[in-house]
């Protein structure tokens, strides 16, 4: 049997942190050292997010060159 859509564990934590700081942007660093995720598995997470439709996401131009804000659209 399939298990649902965005069910994982990784997934859920990064839910999770996107609403405690809804509805204020959040950058995928500030994710990472939140749910203790590596880039390799948070970015695919986030990306798939957006494409689904949860997520709204926006380049910044930041001090650091790798910033990606990420809002729940929820």
């Amino acid at each position: 049997m399939p298990r649902s859509p965005n069910s994982s564990p990784h997934t859920k934590a990064v839910l999770h942190a996107l609403q405690q700081t809804y509805p204020a942007h959040t950058y995928g660093y500030d994710l990472s050292k939140s749910t203790s995720l590596k880039s390799g598995t948070l970015y695919p997470i986030l990306q798939r997010l957006h494409e689904q439709g949860h997520l709204d996401a926006q380049w910044e131009d930041s001090p650091t060159p790798a910033d990606h804000p990420a809002t729940s659209t929820a």
